[in-house]
């Protein structure tokens, strides 16, 4: 299986079909739409019966649909990350961390536009509930934005709702949300179950 990144909002279920199954016998295509507007959400799904096929996919790129070029990468289960050996070890060394996580309302959002702002970061998501904080984070010296920001939820469910979509389509550009906890350093403050501002995140 492999998500197919970058669509054009002109590329239908039936044109991914025709361009991927040259490669290869196709057993599901999918292109991902809102369920509320029912307009493309800029990614997809393409699932073939032999994996030979992915590696041909990916060994041909650059791949252009619709006049723009896509980006395809392996899709992998969620299940299949969090019961991968290292994941389980990182559980096994870390379990503090890895309980703390479902409690998080802080996600990472990279990969933002550089005409990105807090405005545009809280407006997106707050369609997914309600949302405390948005931030873009600039460069300290020259203040440009360095292309990832994070965004802090009301409610941690919230947050797991967006992390279970892995790219969102922001403002025409794919970004990818993952959810961030305090750093190891952090978490040895007698405040470390607080999500404060001055406390450093990186994502899962």
């Amino acid at each position: 299986k492999l998500f197919i990144g970058g669509l054009s909002p002109e590329t239908t279920h039936d044109r991914l079909l025709d361009y991927f199954q040259v490669f290869g016998d196709v057993v599901d295509c999918v292109v991902m739409t809102d369920p509320a507007t029912g307009r493309t959400r800029g990614f997809g799904f393409v699932t073939y019966r032999d994996g030979r096929c992915c590696d041909s996919v990916l060994a041909h790129r650059p791949h252009v649909v619709d006049g723009r070029e896509v980006d395809p990468k392996r899709a992998v289960p969620r299940q299949e990350m969090e019961s991968s050996p290292r994941s389980s070890s990182a559980t096994r060394a870390k379990p503090r961390s890895a309980s703390f996580t479902h409690h998080v309302r802080k996600v990472f959002v990279g990969g933002l536009p550089p005409t990105a702002t807090n405005e545009m970061l809280h407006r997106y998501f707050s369609h997914f509930g309600g949302v405390e904080e948005a931030v873009i984070i600039h460069d300290k010296q020259t203040r440009t934005p360095r292309g990832f920001g994070f965004v802090t939820f009301e409610d941690p469910i919230i947050a797991d709702k967006v992390v279970s979509v892995h790219y969102h389509e922001f403002y025409g550009k794919m970004v990818e949300v993952k959810r961030a906890e305090p750093k190891a350093d952090a978490s040895k403050s007698p405040n470390r179950h607080r999500q404060g501002i001055g406390q450093r995140f990186s994502c899962l």
